[in-house]
């Protein structure tokens, strides 16, 4: 994520979050796309975890990381693939998919039963961006 984005994210985060007359505090890690954002926040405050902190405090370890990221990825390479042979011209990923995709490979790292270590979700619409919540035992 470039810093362009996270600032443009934040703005519609901040936004959101006045409409419905809530204040945030949103954590974020060291990526330099983190870095002080020339943007003004009114609703939403923006605090940075330690340096070297991130892999310890997440919730879920490397290895199931890695089995997420590496079966989303093999999904987008079968996608673009399949869209390169057939001749259709490329388009980007939209956020709805990328987040089904990834409720796929959750699936397929945890087999069918993996709604046991889900805390809670949230789905609105295409538009909308679906939380999911996972506990480790």
């Amino acid at each position: 994520m470039s810093t362009f984005k996270f600032c443009e994210w934040l703005t519609q985060l901040d936004e959101s979050m006045h409409e419905q007359n809530r204040r945030l505090l949103q954590l974020v890690d060291n990526v330099t796309s983190h870095n002080e954002a020339p943007v003004e926040l009114t609703n939403v405050k923006v605090s940075k975890l330690p340096p070297n902190t991130t892999a310890a405090l997440q919730l879920m370890n490397q290895r199931i990381i890695k089995c997420l990221k590496d079966k989303y990825k093999a999904r987008k390479q079968k996608v673009e693939l399949d869209m390169f042979y057939s001749g259709i011209p490329y388009t980007p990923v939209n956020l709805y998919t990328a987040m089904k995709w990834c409720s796929e490979g959750l699936e397929r790292c945890f087999g069918a039963d993996y709604s046991k270590l889900l805390v809670g979700y949230y789905v609105e619409d295409e538009s909308s961006i679906f939380i999911v919540i996972i506990k480790i035992y």
